[in-house]
């Protein structure tokens, strides 16, 4: 009997990103850059940390982007119960001018990385 040639379907991993950002335009920017990165995951915003620690209590994302220019009083807190409530969760904060001391203590916190503003995403 001959060898089939089959392609199978590429499996699809649905995962879920809370964008914890005030100013609804820019968390519509980041939501948009997201897409193109991860298309099968599905996006939701928080406009504020009590709205964010709602969400976690409802559904724990696999990533966490926070946009940290300003850093949004709380902060801190937030990140120590978005550990306690979802282990599991990487989180990116986004800002600009982070000292490598303030970098070293946010990532005590566990998985946070920073990303340097301003940035640009690469077309394709």
């Amino acid at each position: 009997m001959p060898a089939q040639n089959v392609t199978a379907a590429p499996s699809i991993s649905r995962g879920n990103i809370l964008i914890v950002e005030e100013y609804a335009a820019l968390a519509a920017a980041l939501a948009s850059a997201l897409r193109k990165f991860a298309p099968d995951f599905l996006s939701d915003r928080a406009a504020s940390f009590a709205e964010a620690t709602e969400t976690l209590s409802a559904n724990c994302p696999d990533l966490i982007v926070i946009d940290f220019d300003p850093p949004l009083p709380g902060i801190a807190k937030f990140l120590a119960h978005a550990r306690k409530t979802c282990p599991e969760a990487a989180v990116i904060l986004i800002g600009g001018g982070v000292s490598a001391e303030l970098a070293s203590g946010y990532r005590r916190l566990g998985s946070v990385q920073f990303v340097a503003k301003p940035f640009e995403i690469a077309r394709s």
